[in-house]
């Protein structure tokens, strides 16, 4: 009754087609399944901020930003949303806008700071336009 996707924003409708062809395939209804897909978030309250969070992440795991060639770092930003409110809304709003029912979100850069997950809060209901 629920799926949960993980992939990035091109792959979604890939993933969304291939759940709509199973469910003909099986005679399911697809307006009966919800579906969310799971985001990596790194928010703050500026750009700079959050890559700053993003660049200590992967740095505690031994990878140097200031030492990583663009195409890695394109790599690895391609599976994270970040930004501030602003960026991060708008990215929100355009990957449910692509036919999601819901998001799930880890903040594996600074999840442990309470604002932060508050900020994220609340730009994620703003982007799900919730009340």
């Amino acid at each position: 009754d629920e799926s949960n996707l993980t992939s990035t924003a091109e792959e979604l409708p890939r993933k969304l087609d291939a759940l709509a062809g199973h469910c003909e395939r099986l005679g399911r209804d697809r307006s009966e399944i919800t579906v969310s897909q799971q985001l990596n978030v790194v928010i703050a309250p500026t750009y700079d901020e959050a890559f700053a969070d993003f660049s200590a992440f992967l740095g505690d795991r031994g990878m140097d930003v200031t030492t990583m060639d663009d195409a890695t770092l394109d790599m690895i930003k391609a599976m994270v949303i970040l930004g501030d409110p602003d960026e991060v809304g708008g990215q929100l709003a355009a990957i449910i806008g692509r036919g999601l029912d819901g998001i799930t979100c880890s903040l594996p850069a600074n999840g442990w700071n309470p604002e932060r997950v508050e900020m994220l809060g609340e730009t994620a209901s703003r982007a799900l336009d919730l009340p």
